[in-house]
C-alpha cells in the first residue's frame, strides 16, 4: 500500500468515526454525497501536497478541499460541518483505489458495532476472500455465506417501521452480491452452479426475514421486487453458462437446491409470483433428473393432500405435471382456472418456445385463448397491457416458426384495443389489407395516420382496401369546417380518384363525388378548394 492509499483510508476512517449511521442528518449527508458522486458531478479532481481539490456540480457549484493528512475538509457551500460536497469528493478519490461500497459497510458496521465476518471493518480487502480451510464443505461454506449476507442485507434495509431509501437499498444489494461473488470457487465448471446455489439460499433467507415483518410500504415492496429481478437475472445467466452435462461434484449442491427450493412453497406471501418463478426456474432448467423430479412430485402430492388450500403449492404441483409431459392434466387445470393461472401460461409458453416445442406451444396458446375473457374481465387495464406486451413477442415468434397466424389473430383480436398495433403488424405481415383497413377505422386512424411508405405499399397491392379509409378521412376533414382542412380533403380526394381510376371504377367515383358536393353544397369554401384542385372542372 503506498502513502496515498494509506492517507485515503485514514481519512475515510476519520469520516466513519464522525458520521453516525443512525443519525438522520448524517445519513442524509452521505446519501446526497453518494448521489452526486454516482451522477458524475465531481469535476476537476486533483491532488497537491496531500490536499484534494475538487469542483462539485450542484445547483450552485461547490469548491471542495480535503486535507488528507490533517483529516480536515472545507467547502464553499454554507454548511459548517461535513457536507454532501465533501462526501462526493471523498467518494470520487476513494473509488479510484477501493470499492466505495466497502467504506459504506465499514461505516455502517462501526456505527452498529457489528462484525459480519465477511468484510474486515479495519480496511478494505484485496481480492477474493480466501477459501476457509477445515470449516466444512463447499456447500456449507456457500450456504453459510449466503445466509449471513441475507441477514445482514435485511437488517440494513428494514429496521422496524423505517424503510430504507432506494439508493441505499441498491448499495446494500451490491454488497450482498459482492459477498456471494467472493465466496465462489475458481473452478469454471462449478462457478455457475455455485452462483445459482448461493443466490437461491440468499433469496430464501430474505423470504424468511420478510415473513417476520408485518407489512412493507409500497416503496419498499418495489425495492424488493427490483432486488429479486437482479438475483433472478443472475440465476438465469448462471444456468445459461453451465456446462452440459454437469460435473458429478455438483450433486451435493443440486440435492440441497432441491430441498431449499421447496421452502419457497411453504408460504404464499409475500411475493407469490417471485416464489413460484424461482421454484419453476430451478426445476425446469437445472434439476432435470427424472428420479429427482419424481421424488419431488411425490413429496408435493403428499403435501397437497394435506393442504389443498395452498394455491402456491397447487401451481407448483402443476409445474411438475407439465415437466412430466402430462399435458392432458395440465391443460384441464389451466382451462378450468379462468384467469387464475395466467402466470403459468406465461412460463409454460416461454419454455415451449425456447425449446422449439411448437406443438406444446400451440396447446398453451389455445388455453390462453380459452381464459382470455377472464383476463379481460378480472385484470386491470395496466395488467392487460402488460399481458399483451409479453404475449406479443411470443405470438409472433410462434407464428413465424409455425406459419400459423390464425391463432395469433384470434388472440390479438381478443385483446383489442390494447393490441391494435400488434394486429396492424400481423395484417401487414400476412397482407390482409382489407382487415387492416377495417382495423384502422375501428381504431380511429385516418389516411394521415398511415406512413407514406405503407400507404404506397397498400395502394400497390390492394388499392380497394383503402377506399373506406379515404372516405372516412375526407369526411373528417370537411366536417372540421376550415380552409386548411378543406385543402387536405381535396388532396385526399385526388388520391381517391386515382384509386378509382386504377380499379377502373370511374363511374362509381363520379357518383360518390356528386353526392359529396350535394351533401356539402352550402360550404362555399370547400367548393372553391375543389375548383382550385381541378376536381369540379374535371368531374
Amino acid at each position: 500500500m503506498d502513502d496515498l492509499e494509506y492517507l485515503i483510508l485514514r481519512f475515510g476512517d476519520h469520516l466513519s468515526q464522525n458520521l453516525h449511521y443512525r443519525d438522520g442528518s448524517d445519513q442524509h449527508t452521505v446519501q446526497r454525497g453518494l448521489f452526486l458522486y454516482r451522477q458524475n458531478r465531481v469535476r476537476s479532481l486533483r491532488l497537491s501536497d496531500d490536499i484534494l481539490y475538487a469542483t462539485v456540480q450542484d445547483v450552485v457549484p461547490a469548491q471542495v478541499e480535503l486535507d488528507l493528512y490533517l483529516k480536515h475538509g472545507s467547502c464553499t457551500c454554507p454548511e459548517k460541518r461535513i457536507c454532501k460536497h465533501q462526501m462526493a469528493a471523498f467518494f470520487a478519490v476513494y473509488g479510484r483505489f477501493f470499492p466505495v461500497s466497502e467504506w459504506l459497510e465499514t461505516w455502517r458496521d462501526r456505527s452498529e458495532q457489528l462484525s459480519l465476518g465477511i468484510f474486515s471493518s479495519a480496511s478494505p480487502k484485496k481480492g477474493p476472500v480466501a477459501e476457509p480451510k477445515g470449516k466444512g464443505s463447499r456447500k456449507e461454506i456457500l450456504e453459510s455465506t449466503a445466509r449471513k449476507a441475507a441477514k445482514s442485507f435485511f437488517k440494513s434495509v428494514v429496521s422496524g417501521k423505517n424503510d430504507m431509501s432506494s439508493l441505499f437499498f441498491q448499495i446494500y444489494a451490491d454488497m450482498a452480491i459482492q459477498k456471494i461473488d467472493d465466496s465462489l470457487s475458481s473452478d469454471w465448471e462449478m462457478t455457475p452452479v455455485e452462483m445459482v446455489f448461493a443466490c437461491t439460499v440468499f433469496l430464501q433467507g430474505v423470504f424468511e426475514e420478510l415473513e417476520k415483518v408485518p407489512a412493507l410500504s409500497s416503496e419498499t415492496a418495489e425495492n424488493f421486487l427490483d432486488l429479486f429481478d437482479v438475483f433472478v437475472g443472475k440465476i438465469e445467466n448462471a444456468i445459461a453458462r453451465m456446462p452440459r452435462p454437469l460435473p458429478f461434484k455438483a450433486e451435493p449442491l443440486l440435492n440441497r437446491l432441491a430441498s431449499i427450493s421447496g421452502k419457497f412453497l411453504e408460504r404464499e406471501e409475500p411475493f407469490f409470483t417471485v416464489r413460484l418463478y424461482l421454484y419453476w426456474k430451478i426445476w425446469a432448467d437445472l434439476l432435470k433428473d427424472k428420479s429427482r423430479r419424481k421424488k419431488e412430485f411425490d413429496r408435493l402430492s403428499r403435501l397437497f393432500k394435506k393442504s389443498g388450500e395452498n394455491e402456491l403449492l397447487a401451481q407448483a404441483f402443476l409445474c411438475h405435471f407439465f415437466l412430466a409431459g402430462r399435458m392432458k392434466e395440465t391443460l384441464t387445470a389451466l382451462n378450468a382456472s379462468d384467469d387464475g393461472y395466467y402466470f403459468l401460461h406465461h412460463i409454460f409458453l416461454s419454455y415451449s418456445l425456447d425449446n422449439g416445442d411448437l406443438r406444446t406451444a400451440e396447446k398453451i396458446l389455445a388455453s390462453i385463448l380459452h381464459i382470455l375473457p377472464g383476463v379481460i374481465e378480472n385484470r386491470s387495464p395496466d395488467e392487460i397491457r402488460g399481458f399483451h406486451s409479453w404475449l406479443e413477442g411470443k405470438l409472433f415468434s410462434y407464428a413465424e416458426e409455425s406459419g400459423d397466424y390464425d391463432l395469433a389473430e384470434k388472440l390479438f383480436s381478443g385483446l383489442f384495443p390494447h393490441s391494435a398495433r400488434s394486429l396492424i403488424r400481423l395484417f401487414l405481415k400476412t397482407e390482409q389489407y382489407g382487415k387492416l383497413s377495417d382495423l384502422l377505422l375501428a381504431a380511429g386512424y385516418g389516411v394521415d395516420n398511415i406512413e407514406g411508405k405503407l400507404l404506397k405499399e397498400i395502394s400497390r397491392k390492394d388499392p380497394e382496401s383503402l377506399l373506406a379509409i379515404y372516405h372516412w378521412s375526407i369526411l373528417r376533414e370537411i366536417e372540421a369546417k376550415n380552409r386548411n382542412h378543406y385543402r387536405k380533403a381535396v388532396s385526399h380526394l385526388k388520391k381517391l380518384k386515382a384509386i378509382y381510376k386504377k380499379l377502373k371504377r370511374e363511374e362509381e367515383w363520379n357518383r360518390y363525388f356528386d353526392r359529396l358536393l350535394k351533401q356539402f353544397r352550402r360550404l362555399s369554401a370547400f367548393r372553391e378548394e375543389c375548383k382550385r384542385g381541378k376536381l369540379i372542372h374535371e368531374a
